[in-house]
């Protein structure tokens, strides 16, 4: 099958349609834009700026809880980071910036709590919770957050993410509507079990 110029016009009309960027990006000498007005390159880059510039809070209980909650910042949600295009390098550099976000809460609690940087033990149990204007399905929520997760375990807060150190994911919270903060914030926390 192929598609010509007059019928991606046809399906440019539904909003709620991603289009790739094999298409180039424009149709008829205008821009391809999401169902918000903006390119999805824009997307990407306004999530990434978010994480970079988001204020850390952090909480401490040597070897039975850490917490960091990045104020002001947003994820991707699963479905947008499944259609970003692996050749742009934006995956690269949303991955990068997650792990740099986990690297500046584990510096923090090294200064505000004076201690040496050590792995939480194994058997954690992780809380999820994130604010914004639109909520994320909870499977996505926690696929969401994989490069967060990933980037404390680059900076030594975990051993592994695997379930031999992640018992569970026991607290999925959203908090969403307009106006809302956006904000997105991890605890890894010792199981009870």
């Amino acid at each position: 099958m192929r598609l010509v110029q007059k019928d991606l016009r046809l399906l440019l009309k539904n909003k709620h349609l991603s289009v790739q960027s094999e298409f180039g990006g424009a149709v008829g000498g205008a821009q391809v834009r999401n169902a918000f007005g903006r390119s999805a390159d824009s997307d990407v880059g306004c999530v990434i700026e978010s994480i970079e510039t988001s204020q850390v809070e952090v909480e401490y209980l040597h070897g039975h809880l850490f917490s960091s909650t990045f104020h002001g910042a947003s994820l991707l949600s699963l479905n947008k980071l499944l259609r970003l295009d692996h050749r742009t390098g934006e995956l690269k550099r949303y991955r990068a910036a997650c792990h740099n976000a986990a690297e500046r809460a584990v510096r923090l609690v090294e200064q505000r709590y004076k201690c040496k940087r050590m792995p939480m033990p194994e058997g954690l149990a992780v809380s999820l919770y994130r604010s914004g204007v639109k909520p994320f399905d909870n499977d996505a929520l926690v696929a969401s957050n994989k490069f967060l997760i990933d980037g404390f375990r680059c900076a030594g807060l975990i051993k592994e993410d695997d379930p031999s150190h992640i018992a569970s994911f026991d607290k999925l919270v959203q908090r969403c509507g307009v106006g809302e903060p956006l904000s997105i914030g991890i605890a890894f926390c010792l199981s009870q079990q």
